[in-house]
């Protein structure tokens, strides 16, 4: 698929047919993140997949009672050592770490969309309760928790504000230039 398609057409998607994934696509989801640019090649990420219903189930109570993540096939943990950053990078380390870690799940969650599957990016959960149900070192961060199957629903494309709205030349404030202005839309 096209890039800038994959990029517009990709949705967050609550709701998964109840259809086998096979585990080669899920490979192939974990190998987008592992080429991800990350700060000085350091990789700090790590990932956890489930397919327990079991865990499934709580991970989707640790998640404020999302029932739709306990439904979804596959479950990927996408996890940060911030602490390895944060000693090469001294104060810049945790920003880093952030960066290196979204980096990688913008480009599963594109590769996921490109294989024809769907997800979607949950941040919100009790980390503790997570790292307590997978045995997580408490030094591993949990960055987020990507559900993975086959879409139930079509999500039509949410607003967008136009590029010009968004973007300021030298100074916060300063608006477009009128013949830059004519190029984008």
């Amino acid at each position: 698929m096209e890039v800038k398609k994959c990029i517009k057409e990709r949705r967050s998607i609550r709701h998964f047919l109840n259809k086998k994934v096979e585990f080669e696509l899920i490979t192939e989801i974990l190998e987008a993140g592992i080429w991800a640019p990350s700060s000085g090649n350091i990789q700090n990420w790590n990932f956890i997949v489930i397919n327990s219903k079991e865990k499934k189930e709580k991970i989707a109570k640790a998640c404020y009672g999302k029932p739709f993540i306990a439904r979804a096939p596959y479950v990927i943990i996408v996890l940060a050592e911030t602490k390895r950053a944060e000693k090469l990078y001294g104060k810049f380390g945790k920003r880093f770490a952030i960066q290196n870690i979204s980096a990688c799940i913008e480009n599963m969650l594109l590769r996921t969309h490109d294989l024809g599957l769907a997800s979607c990016w949950i941040g919100k959960f009790e980390e503790e309760e997570i790292k307590d149900i997978l045995n997580v070192p408490e030094s591993i961060e949990i960055h987020a928790i990507l559900p993975i199957g086959y879409a139930g629903e079509k999500v039509p494309a949410p607003p967008r504000k136009k590029l010009k709205t968004k973007v300021f030349f030298n100074k916060w404030g300063e608006r477009w230039i009128k013949n830059v202005e004519k190029r984008v839309r």
